[in-house]
């Protein structure tokens, strides 16, 4: 019989059994770390002005800061299920600085989107608020509300020595 194993990443507990624990500690460090915006289409434009945008991914935050600043300008909460296919992550916006606690702020719906990480790119793609709906594929077609984000991951920069 498997045990039941609670993970409790910050701000929500998710009762998993012990191999899913794995899975899912193995996938968010695929996605931890330092990634910069590529690009992101949005219905109906076809490129936003994000691009070079920033974005520090850890835990269950992701925290954005514009290309010439160290100054945070938005972040976001996520959850992750790498079980589902294409893989699905749920998004509520970070408004702790605003003195709301993660557990409230998770309380609303999230916004509801897919990921796929292939080699140093990670593909994002989610839909409107209203919609209610999670995206089947990674486009942004007109009339579907879809953005797609394209994020590549930061390489570490080598210290002169």
């Amino acid at each position: 019989m498997k045990s039941l194993v609670l993970l409790a990443p910050a701000a929500s507990l998710v009762a998993f059994d012990g191999t899913k624990v794995g899975i899912l500690k193995k996938e968010q460090e695929t996605l931890d770390g330092k990634w910069i915006v590529e690009s992101i289409v949005r219905d109906p434009r076809e490129r936003g002005p994000d691009e070079g945008v920033r974005c520090t991914i850890s835990a269950d935050a992701v925290v954005a800061k514009l290309p010439s600043e160290d100054k945070p300008v938005g972040g976001l909460l996520y959850r992750i299920d790498p079980s589902k296919k294409p893989k699905a992550v749920d998004f509520w916006p970070d408004e702790t600085s605003f003195g709301k606690p993660r557990e409230v702020a998770m309380k609303e719906p999230p916004v509801l989107a897919i990921y796929e990480v292939q080699s140093d790119t990670l593909r994002v793609c989610w839909a409107p608020l209203e919609k209610r709906k999670r995206p089947k594929e990674f486009a942004s077609k007109p009339g579907s509300g879809h953005s797609l984000l394209v994020l590549k991951r930061q390489k570490p920069q080598r210290q002169k020595q």
